[in-house]
C-alpha cells in the first residue's frame, strides 16, 4: 500500500545518502567539501532512522513502536561512533567533540530506553520528540543560529553549508514529529504521514520565504520541487486518513 512504497523509497534514499553522501550532494547542487559531506552524512543518519523505524512497523509489526525508533535509533549513534573515530571532528565547523558526545549520550539513552521497554519509555519517547522538534526548527530557521549552539563557527559556513543545516532542520522535525504522532497513540501510517508535514514546510520556506542561502549554493529546484510533491503526496494520503477516506467515497 501506499505507506509501505514511500517508507520503502524513503529508505532507499536514505541508505544512498549514506553510502554516497558526495554523490547525492551534488545531484542537488552542492559543491561538496569534507564539512558539507559530514552534513550530509548527519541528515542521512536521521533519514534512516526515520526510514528504518516506518519500514519495520510497515512490514515486520513489531510488538511496540517504541521498539521499531529503538532499532532505527540505531542507524544515528553509528553515525555518532563513525564520526568520533575517524573524522577530526574540529575541523568540520558544525559540531566539536563535545557536541557528538553530546549527541551520542542523548541518542544512546534514547535507545536504550525505547529497545529495553523501561517503565520511562513513553516518556523518553515525547521528551525525545521534543528535542528533536526543538533542535530541528533551530536549524531550519536559523542555520547561523544552531551551528553556533552546536560549537561550530557560523561565520566560516558556506551558504552551501547553510542550506544543508536547513534541510537538517527539516528532516529532523519529520522524525520528532513521526516519534511524538506514535507517542500519542496515532496510527504507523497516519504518523508517517505527518511527518511529512515539516519537511514541505520547511522546503516551502527555503525557496520562497527564505530562498537566500538555497540561491546563493545554486541548488537545484527541480530535486527539490520533487521532495514537496512527494511530501504532500504523503500529507493527503497518510497524515489524514478521515479526510482521504471521505475524498475517495
Amino acid at each position: 500500500d501506499t505507506a509501505k512504497f514511500a517508507s520503502a523509497f524513503y529508505l532507499g534514499h536514505a541508505l544512498y545518502q549514506k553510502l554516497a553522501p558526495a554523490k547525492s550532494a551534488q545531484k542537488y547542487g552542492y559543491t561538496v567539501d569534507p564539512p558539507l559531506e559530514y552534513a550530509c552524512s548527519v541528515n542521512a543518519d536521521i533519514n534512516l532512522a526515520l526510514g528504518i523505524s516506518a519500514c519495520l512497523l510497515f512490514f515486520k509489526n513489531p510488538s511496540s513502536a517504541n521498539r521499531a525508533i529503538g532499532a532505527g535509533m540505531l542507524a544515528m549513534i553509528l553515525g555518532n561512533i563513525g564520526v568520533l573515530l575517524n573524522d577530526p571532528v574540529e575541523r568540520l565547523e558544525f559540531v566539536t567533540t563535545t557536541g557528538q558526545l553530546m549527541q551520542l549520550a542523548v541518542n544512546g539513552f534514547v535507545t536504550y530506553a525505547l529497545l529495553s521497554g523501561a517503565d520511562y519509555a513513553d516518556l523518553t519517547l515525547k521528551a525525545f520528540s521534543i528535542w528533536l522538534l526543538s533542535n530541528g526548527a533551530l536549524c531550519a530557521l536559523s542555520p547561523n543560529q544552531a551551528d553556533d549552539a552546536w560549537g561550530g563557527e557560523a561565520e566560516d559556513t558556506t551558504a552551501g553549508g547553510r542550506a544543508k543545516i536547513r534541510v537538517i532542520g527539516g528532516n529532523c522535525m519529520a522524525l520528532g514529529t513521526f516519534c511524538h504522532a506514535l507517542a500519542l497513540d496515532k496510527s504507523p501510517s497516519q504518523a508517517f504521514g505527518l511527518a511529512f508535514i515539516p519537511i514541505a514546510i520547511n522546503l516551502l520556506n527555503c525557496m520562497y520565504v527564505s530562498p537566500a542561502d538555497f540561491k546563493d549554493a545554486n541548488i537545484r529546484t527541480g530535486p527539490v520541487y520533487g521532495w514537496i510533491v512527494a511530501s504532500l503526496i504523503a500529507i493527503a494520503t497518510l497524515a489524514f486518513p478521515e479526510a482521504a477516506a471521505a475524498t475517495a467515497a
